[in-house]
């Protein structure tokens, strides 16, 4: 693993001027070293795959939402008509099928 992670730092090194970077690697070496990748990505490096001289992909670590939901966020706001939920009669579904106005 050493050994691909000094490749691929160096890989990037003239094109960063000493800046940090992402490292970057090419499809076929994307494929054979996802695993080493991946550990990269969770050390929270970033990983761009290239095709050719151009980036088709960024690995990143996943962030995960954060905060909560709250229920009831939209209470008040949201109106609906007296018998909204009644059941259709056979001909207002015959129509509403039939993409008719019902």
């Amino acid at each position: 693993m050493a050994h691909f992670l000094r490749r691929t730092a160096l890989a990037c090194l003239p094109l960063c001027r000493g800046r940090a970077c992402p490292a970057r690697v090419a499809v076929h070496q994307a494929k054979t070293n996802l695993s080493r990748l991946l550990a990269l990505v969770e050390r929270g490096e970033q990983v761009t795959i290239m095709r050719g001289s151009e980036p088709v992909a960024d690995l990143v670590r996943h962030r995960r939402k954060t905060g909560s939901r709250i229920l009831g966020a939209l209470a008040g706001t949201i109106s609906l008509p007296e018998g909204w939920d009644a059941p259709m009669t056979n001909e207002q579904a015959d129509r509403f099928l039939e993409g008719k106005e019902w």
